[in-house]
């Protein structure tokens, strides 16, 4: 219900809005985080969330989209594996269709949908361009973090991403957008090997 309860209602009230969809980040990183951006002068409300189970990034991510009717998530299966969820004409299972169920759920037209990485190589005039005449919901995604954590990368892998975090949000900011909604799927478990 995050994006019902909170993206939503923030596009209503006007301005532009960014829903930084995160994958795999951690709730104590989140935490850090929040505390960067306030150390930057940004008004800062850090919440926590039940993820649906199992916290994969097909299930997660999928349900951060607007896919939720009446308290209830409708599966769609393929070939005895989860596919995606339900939603009006067509299900929500990757990218593309979760940007298409904000966008039918928010805005008139397709909001634009970005990656992280990609919005980091843009100068700020670049970026106005883009966005420029475009709905005001803009949906940037990042998988960095969970990409890191499968591959059991340093965790030091994980503070250039939160760099590029706040640099997106400064960006963004930038170029017009006046709110941010920060979001994940789930965390991960860093274990040591040796145990």
């Amino acid at each position: 219900t995050v994006y019902e309860q909170v993206v939503h209602p923030l596009v209503e009230q006007g301005g532009r809005v960014a829903f930084i969809l995160v994958d795999a980040l951690r709730f104590e990183m989140a935490q850090g985080f929040a505390l960067d951006l306030k150390r930057e002068k940004y008004n800062v409300s850090l919440g926590a969330r039940l993820a649906e189970l199992p916290t994969d990034t097909v299930i997660g991510m999928n349900a951060l989209a607007p896919v939720e009717r009446n308290g209830r998530l409708r599966l769609v299966m393929s070939k005895g594996s989860f596919a995606g969820f339900a939603t009006g004409e067509f299900t929500v299972s990757d990218p593309a269709s979760r940007v298409r169920a904000m966008s039918q759920r928010s805005v008139s037209g397709i909001a634009e949908d970005i990656k992280l990485e990609e919005l980091n190589d843009l100068s700020p005039i670049q970026l106005k361009r883009r966005l420029s005449g475009r709905p005001a919901l803009v949906v940037v995604r990042s998988q960095e973090l969970d990409t890191a954590g499968e591959h059991r990368f340093h965790l030091g892998t994980f503070e250039r991403t939160l760099a590029l975090l706040k640099s997106a949000i400064s960006l963004l900011s930038q170029a017009g957008i006046d709110r941010f909604v920060v979001a994940s799927d789930h965390g991960f478990l860093l274990q040591d090997p040796t145990t």
